[in-house]
């Protein structure tokens, strides 16, 4: 059975090819929008796995959003894993994520083993705020300038 090592929301995940390393850019705990629903155009998440023993088969993951109306598959995806006992995931999600309303929004990894069935390893929320625009009070007119006179000779 794997076990989540971590699991970050973030905006971008960069990887280094050479030593696959991972850069979390911008971690996320709180997203704030002016208006519901709303597009969060920079989201991403990452994700590190190990597991005692050998796998019992391919290793599936799904990232999953839960909410009121039932849980929300975002992402489903399957592999070879190169080095079973450490798995490492992360996606840029380059559309960005929908924000349906204000509150604590929480995201889900699981994982599936062959044709197991799916179990959860970690979870992390987000909280989601409504964008409070400042009082702006309207630009004051300024002056129109004075013409310029020729000066006297």
């Amino acid at each position: 059975m794997y076990r989540c090592r971590w699991f970050v929301l973030c905006e971008n995940v960069v990887n280094d090819k050479q030593s696959n390393n991972l850069t979390l850019v911008n971690t996320l705990s709180v997203v704030r929008a002016p208006s519901f629903p709303a597009l969060h155009v920079r989201f991403a998440f990452a994700a590190v796995l190990d597991r005692e023993g050998e796998p019992a088969g391919q290793l599936s993951l799904r990232f999953v959003r839960e909410n009121d109306e039932g849980d929300e598959i975002l992402l489903t995806a399957t592999g070879d894993i190169q080095e079973p006992l450490v798995a490492q995931f992360y996606i840029n999600f380059p559309m960005g994520i929908r924000l349906f309303k204000e509150g604590t929004v929480t995201f889900r990894v699981e994982v599936q083993e062959g044709e197991s069935e799916w179990y959860s390893v970690g979870s992390q929320s987000l909280r989601v705020e409504r964008l409070e625009q400042a009082d702006v009070s309207p630009p004051t007119k300024s002056k129109e300038p004075e013409e310029s006179k020729p000066a006297a000779g």
